[in-house]
């Protein structure tokens, strides 16, 4: 504030008056670098650039301040605070400031002034958030049931984070939903569909850290099926198999007519098939994880064959049929469906269940149907006499042509083709010849089983009382027309 003393007269006399002017100071810059975030990393480097073009005359002075303290200042030379004195540059032609080895203290405004040798002064500001490296981040479910949640452990400076399912950004829908911070992802409730390659991302704008979990959803058992050889032969050992879709895989035990086996695997030998091996088998299949069990039954009977039409498909599934001539094939006489209806059974064999069949799965917007005409025969000499060579020959009707395979009284012969040959028959090369056809593209097979029998030759006893027997005969049809004769 300025006092000036004005001096007047009027009328001779002099007057004294004060009169206060207040002096208002105009700071007039010019904006040269305006609000601008810079983004930088622990122990890296950021340039704070200007839009100067280097003058004619250098600069009057060029100073830099950090949240209003002053950093460097230049007149002639620079001077930069004792605290970044080897971290800091300035370029006195453009006013530009380059910082190095960052920490994240220096976090916060920039500003600068710049005083040239003719003009207004230029100002500017810049904000700078300085961000510590991702050093840690871990992916971990916690264990349940009904519902799964997965946490996304980090540490270090987090700008955002994303989760990945199988390749895709995974957000939320139907039963995932994510905590406010997006630290947990929570899936409720959990079905097999939800299986998969889960990851977290965590980024700032300087580094980026993924974690990957692959998540296993335990169901089953479903689908339990006993496998068994097409022929079950007396007197010969047979194996049966339990298999189930479950995971963790299922545990099985068996039983025979009600009463326990006390076997626990998916395997049920039998080492000499009797009438006292033949009944209702059940094989029960049990999820440890789901505490889920489901069990089948087959009733095993001696000398019969059978026939496994399983239908493998892959989608939305809605229903399975099986048609068999064009007609709906139904449980009924020997044949029987699994639960699921992925397979067919026929039990056993007869000559009328050849023909064309036929799986048809569909959901309410789309059908398909798979057709297989199998139809296993095997034909041999009508008579098999002893010491002579036969060959057995196995046909069947398959697109593209199936492959086979040969067993002798329930024993794999390692004969791979559609012919079986004897070189000479005898007593240990009778008994149960069974041909299996397997189809290499629709993965069904079918089998059938020949029970030769030798042809023994006449002996010589025999052939001397045939003889003997003959001749007799003529004697007396010839004694008869002899005394005919005489008569008339």
């Amino acid at each position: 504030m300025l006092t000036i003393l004005v001096t007047s007269s009027s009328d001779g006399d002099d007057h004294i008056h004060k009169v206060k002017l207040f002096c208002i100071s105009l700071n007039v810059t010019q904006l040269i670098l305006s609000l601008k975030l810079i983004h930088g990393a622990v122990a890296g480097t950021v340039k704070f650039t200007t839009t100067l073009r280097p003058p004619e005359k250098p600069f009057l002075s060029v100073s830099w301040r950090f949240n209003g303290v002053n950093i460097i200042s230049s007149t002639s030379i620079n001077i930069p605070d004792p605290g970044y004195a080897g971290r800091i540059s300035l370029d006195r032609a453009t006013g530009s400031l380059e910082l190095r080895n960052l920490a994240l203290e220096d976090s916060g405004e920039y500003t600068f002034t710049i005083t040239p040798d003719a003009g207004l002064p230029k100002q500017g500001r810049s904000t700078l958030t300085v961000y510590g490296g991702l050093v840690f981040i871990h992916l971990y479910r916690a264990p349940n049931l009904v519902s799964t949640n997965l946490t996304c452990e980090a540490s270090g400076s987090i700008s955002s984070r994303e989760w990945i399912k199988d390749g895709q950004l995974l957000n939320p829908s139907g039963g995932v939903s994510f905590s406010l911070d997006n630290k947990t992802a929570s899936i409720q409730p959990v079905h097999i569909s939800d299986r998969g390659t889960y990851q977290c991302r965590v980024s700032n704008p300087v580094s980026t850290m993924t974690a990957t979990h692959n998540l296993t959803v335990s169901f089953g058992p479903y689908n339990v099926l006993i496998s068994r050889p097409s022929a079950a032969p007396q007197g010969h050992s047979i194996t049966l198999q339990c298999t189930a879709d479950s995971v963790p895989p299922a545990h099985f035990s068996w039983m025979f007519n009600g009463k326990e086996t006390h076997v626990y695997n998916s395997l049920y030998i039998i080492e000499r098939l009797g009438a006292e091996n033949t009944g209702n088998y059940t094989c029960t299949a049990k999820n440890t994880v789901t505490m889920m069990e489901s069990s089948t039954v087959l009733d095993l009977r001696e000398d019969e064959s059978s026939t496994n039409l399983t239908c493998e498909a892959s989608g939305s599934i809605s229903s399975r049929e099986w048609i068999k001539d064009g007609q709906l094939l139904n449980p009924s006489g020997g044949v029987s469906f699994s639960l699921d209806n992925k397979t067919a059974s026929i039990q056993p064999v007869h000559i009328s269940d050849r023909g064309t069949y036929q799986c048809r799965v569909s959901n309410p917007v789309s059908t398909m149907t798979a057709t297989h005409n199998l139809t296993v025969s095997c034909e041999y000499s009508p008579s098999a006499p002893q010491g002579h060579s036969i060959t057995l020959q196995c046909t069947a009707d398959s697109v593209p042509p199936a492959h086979f395979s040969w067993m002798f009284n329930g024993k794999e012969t390692h004969v791979y083709n559609s012919l079986y040959i004897i070189e000479r028959l005898g007593a240990e090369n009778t008994g149960n010849y069974t041909c299996t056809a397997k189809n290499t593209v629709t993965m069904m097979e079918s089998s059938t089983v020949l029970d030769l029998r030798e042809t023994k030759p006449l002996s010589a006893g025999i052939v001397l009382a045939i003889v003997t027997a003959v001749l007799l005969l003529l004697a007396i049809m010839v004694a008869m027309l002899y005394f005919i004769r005489i008569r008339r």
